[in-house]
Formats: C-alpha cells, structure tokens, sequence
C-alpha cells in the first residue's frame, strides 16, 4: 500500500459495489446515492476520492470508450481491497475478476454493471433491502439434465418478505429460437420450470425459496 487512507462507511459501499462489478466514474456517481453517509456532490470529488483508493491499492483503473466518443475510467477492486471489504478468509474469485475486461465481453460487462447500479438505486429509494447478491455465473439453477447460470442474481427483502430476481443480460447476438443449448427461449423455459417446481415446494427448495422472476435486457 503506497498511501495510508481511513475507509469510511461511504468508502466501504462504493467497494462493495465494485465487488458486484466493475463500473465507470458515471455509474459510480449514479450509485452513490445509495452509499452509507452519503454521496458524492459531483464528480470531481468522486474522482479525487477515487484516486486516493487507488493510490492505497485498494481499486484500480482501465481507460474505456464512451458511447458519444471520448474515454472514461472504470474501476475494480484489487486483491488487497477485496480482502479489506470480505476478509483474507474469504474464498477469492478468479483471477479474472481483477483483471481489465476483455474487449469482447465489454458490452455486456456494462450493460449488466448499469442494471445493476440501477437495481440498488431502485431498491434503495423504495427501501427494499439487498440482502444478498450473487455475481454473474457463481450461480447454477438445475432442472433436470438442463443448466442455467443467471449473469446476477439479488435477494431482496420487504416488508418481511423475500423476493429473488435474476437478471440474463442479451446483446441480441442470436434469435430467440436459436438452436443453440443456452439460447434465450431454453433459458427462459428451464427459469420457468424452475420457478414453478420452487413454488410448489417448501420455501428451503435449493436454498432459495418461493418468489422468483428473470429479467431480460
């Protein structure tokens, strides 16, 4: 660590939503609002509290292209932040998970990275809790010989009730009928055999209980 910094409450929520994923300075200033202790009131005080994270080791930065020209940062947590926000007990994810996004998976990396920023946004103005959250692939739906990983998962809570939701990001690469094993209509099909077998069953069915929806981008 190359600079001491004392991490807020507010320093703490923007890594934990680094740990859901990476996100540019526009998505972190979007995200803030839901931060403990508040905000950011622009995004020059973001940036400035950004570089000192980074100047500490605990995030790190990768240029991207903006939709209307021009580049921006997006950030990840390093190892070192990780283990400050989790815990060196904490199981680590891939090394990919650290390192800068592939060219290839960029599209879809930050067209999920702002429903997710969203989804907190959402959640947080109508005070639904975020009780757990699940990054993409790190969760597996079975139903029978067929498979289905949500690109992320939120359990949410109201009111004393619990809600899952699980979102399947689609850059409309192939039809819906397409033939292929993880086409968009078998996807939708094994989340919804899924969903009804759940509701039929107690509430410990597969750790997850009753009430679930997919969302589709």
């Amino acid at each position: 660590m190359s600079n001491r910094v004392s991490l807020s409450p507010r320093d703490l929520s923007l890594l934990r939503l680094l740990s859901w994923t990476p996100a540019t300075t526009a998505l972190l200033l979007r995200a803030c609002t839901t931060f403990e202790g508040g905000g950011f009131s622009d995004e020059r005080r973001l940036r400035e509290r950004l570089q000192a994270l980074t100047g500490a080791g605990f995030v790190r930065s990768w240029p991207t292209a903006q939709a209307g020209g021009g580049l921006q940062n997006y950030y990840k947590l390093t190892p070192l932040g990780f283990d400050v926000l989790c815990g060196v007990d904490a199981p680590r994810p891939t090394r990919a998970f650290f390192a800068e996004v592939s060219p290839s998976l960029a599209l879809h990396t930050f067209r999920l990275a702002e429903v997710i920023v969203e989804t907190a946004r959402c959640c947080h103005a109508r005070r639904v809790t975020i009780e757990r959250f699940i990054r993409e692939n790190e969760l597996t739906f079975t139903v029978g010989d067929r498979h289905v990983q949500p690109d992320c998962f939120f359990r949410l809570t109201t009111s004393g009730r619990a809600f899952n939701l699980a979102f399947e990001i689609d850059n409309s690469t192939a039809s819906i009928d397409a033939h292929a094993v993880n086409s968009i209509r078998r996807k939708l099909l094994t989340y919804q055999t899924y969903q009804e077998r759940s509701n039929s069953r107690p509430p410990s069915f597969a750790g997850y209980g009753r009430g679930f929806c997919t969302c589709l981008s």
